[in-house]
């Protein structure tokens, strides 16, 4: 698995065994379209102790769409409680961001504004040691 992790310090923490690769940044999948902006109210009950994803590439009535390879899901995770995110597209890494808490990722303890960079692996488990909430990014890597 490679990792990289960073936090309030915007550290970097290099755990792949082939250097650091980190994303690339989210890129349009096509280019030259007509601008857009959306806005959506989600049940905050889709995302209690379970993962709720809010923006995907693909159009749809339950997220927002984004002209990018990129999925954005939040979760808000009760105390010892456990939630799994499967990438959406094997070719993605994952980042994960504590918006609040303390949760365990990829064996990794995060606190509030920690966050940890995840590739090739095709789910992760997220625990949280005290009630969290989680920002999960899936961006193509290479």
């Amino acid at each position: 698995m490679g990792r990289w992790q960073s936090g309030q310090l915007h550290q970097t923490v290099n755990l792949t065994p082939h250097g650091y690769v980190g994303s690339n940044p989210i890129l349009p999948k096509e280019k030259n379209i007509t601008p857009r902006y959306d806005q959506k109210v989600f049940d905050p009950e889709g995302k209690k102790n379970k993962i709720q994803t809010i923006v995907t590439p693909e159009k749809s009535d339950d997220t927002l769409w984004i002209n990018q390879d990129a999925v954005f899901s939040l979760s808000d995770i009760d105390e010892n409680n456990e939630v799994t995110y499967s990438l959406k597209f094997k070719e993605n890494g994952i980042y994960i961001f504590v918006i609040s808490g303390n949760a365990v990722a990829g064996g990794v303890e995060l606190n509030s504004r920690d966050g940890i960079g995840i590739e090739e692996e095709k789910e992760i488990k997220i625990k949280a040691i005290k009630d969290s909430k989680i920002l999960i990014i899936e961006v193509p890597m290479r």
